[in-house]
C-alpha cells in the first residue's frame, strides 16, 4: 500500500504513477508537517475523476458526521480511519466508532 498526501490534482497523478508497484493507494489530506491523523479532509469534488487500476482507501478528517457526504460524491475501495474517532491521538473513542459504523449500515 502506498499512502499518498493530496492537497492538489498534480498529487493524484503521482499517485496513479505509483500504481504498477503497489497493491493499493490511499489517499490521505496533505499537511506540511504531519504524515496522517491531521483531521483535515481531502477535497472530495477533486477526487471525483480518480480512477486507479488498483483499489484505493480515502483517509483524511472522515466522522461519524461526514463519512455518508464523503461516500456520496466518492467509491473508494474502503476507508481509512485515526482522528476522526479519537478522545485524543491514538485513543479511540468507542462511541463515535459506533457512531460512525452505523451511518455506514445506513448506506448498505
Amino acid at each position: 500500500m502506498k499512502a499518498c498526501r493530496v492537497r492538489s490534482a498534480d498529487d493524484l497523478a503521482t499517485a496513479l504513477s505509483y500504481q504498477p508497484y503497489v497493491d493499493m493507494l490511499l489517499l490521505d489530506a496533505y499537511h506540511p508537517k504531519q504524515l496522517g491523523g491531521t483531521g483535515k479532509t481531502l477535497d472530495w469534488p477533486t477526487l471525483k475523476a480518480f480512477s486507479p487500476d488498483c483499489p484505493w482507501f480515502l483517509a483524511g478528517g472522515l466522522t461519524p458526521d461526514n463519512v455518508l457526504s464523503a461516500l456520496a460524491q466518492l467509491s473508494p475501495d474502503g476507508i481509512d480511519l485515526s482522528s476522526g474517532i479519537e478522545l485524543s491521538p491514538g485513543h479511540k473513542d468507542l462511541a463515535k466508532a459506533r457512531r460512525l459504523f452505523e451511518q455506514l449500515k445506513q448506506r448498505v
